[in-house]
């Protein structure tokens, strides 16, 4: 009897961990406007601390130096929109010719497969289904209706990210102190900083290594003659950082990008190229120079972007990786000062 009582204490705390994950996990999807921003600006912050305390050594204020952060933040971002409105601009002025050139491609595939094609005919005639609907109403550009309606969400997140950025750069010493006297741990605030140096260095590792992948990508499609492979090369650095979904995108519009430009195997050239130099970097660059750092299970990287992609769609592929990154730090701190503890 008394070896059954550990047992259904170890089931009951299972049970009561089970139930809270799920109500936290309810919890962040339900509130997802709120708090993906909030999430959002705190990773930001612990990926640009260092300038911030950069600025703030050089005897200047913190609001100030915080300011400064998010001015060039906003800098960074107009130029980024400026050069890559004209790819958006020539893409949407193309889209008929994408639709033109895709309708050729299918009916090329389905006079390959045209047994297959009478077969589906065969038995949609039989189960009294017809394809003759109209779908030119249908339309992926969304109605001035769709803009008036989203236009103040988007704008009051944006306002709400950048607020939370602000006071995040500026309080984040606090907050730690306040967490170590809540958990009543002295060591709490120097292993979340130190978590949070892991954070910023991992990410200055990974921001060099995707402008080299960006300049190759421009460099690989300058040489194939696809226009404006300045921008590509710029869209591939920063949509590397969203580690698998921002190559399936990168992908995805390199292919409508050859569409455009070539013809025959040419199509496909651009995410040839793409993808070449991709799998270089992550098979050798990334893999022997971050990997000295930070040692994490690709499987937990892959399960992790997986779950927040799930629970907040874009912003969640953004803070996959900076969480786990930060979590593995404060964890791999808690483990060092274990050892330490039992080797004394």
């Amino acid at each position: 009897m008394a070896d059954a009582i550990p047992h259904y204490a170890t089931l009951r705390t299972f049970a009561l961990c089970a139930l809270a994950s799920v109500v936290v996990i309810g919890a962040l999807f339900l509130t997802k406007s709120i708090m993906a921003p909030l999430v959002l600006a705190f990773v930001f912050a612990v990926v640009l601390a260092p300038i911030h305390d950069r600025l703030c050594r050089m005897r200047i204020g913190s609001g100030l130096a915080a300011a400064l952060v998010l001015l060039a933040l906003l800098v960074i971002g107009a130029i980024s929109a400026f050069l890559a409105e004209p790819i958006v601009i020539r893409i949407l002025d193309e889209i008929p010719n994408i639709q033109r050139e895709v309708r050729l491609l299918i009916f090329e595939i389905r006079a390959e497969f045209r047994d297959l094609e009478e077969l589906n005919q065969n038995v949609q005639s039989m189960m009294g289904t017809d394809d003759d609907g109209d779908s030119s109403s249908a339309s992926p550009m969304p109605s001035l209706f769709d803009a008036v309606f989203f236009a103040p969400l988007i704008l009051g997140q944006a306002l709400m990210f950048f607020a939370a950025l602000f006071f995040a750069l500026t309080e984040r010493r606090a907050i730690y102190r306040s967490a170590a006297r809540a958990f009543r741990k002295a060591s709490l605030k120097s292993r979340l900083a130190r978590a949070e140096r892991a954070v910023a260095r991992y990410f200055g590792t990974v921001a060099l290594i995707n402008i080299g992948l960006g300049i190759c990508v421009a460099i690989g499609l300058s040489a194939l003659g696809l226009p404006m492979a300045y921008a590509w090369g710029a869209a591939a650095a920063v949509m590397n950082f969203l580690l698998y979904v921002g190559p399936a995108i990168m992908v995805g519009a390199l292919l409508l990008a050859g569409i455009l430009n070539f013809d025959g195997l040419m199509v496909i050239a651009p995410a040839a190229v793409y993808l070449a130099i991709n799998a270089m970097e992550a098979q050798f660059v990334t893999p022997s120079v971050v990997g000295k750092h930070m040692d994490i299970s690709p499987l937990l990287v892959f399960l992790s972007v997986v779950f927040w992609l799930y629970l907040w769609g874009p912003v969640g592929a953004i803070v996959a990786i900076p969480l786990l990154v930060f979590c593995a730090g404060y964890l791999s701190q808690e483990e060092t000062e274990q050892s330490r503890l039992s080797a004394a």
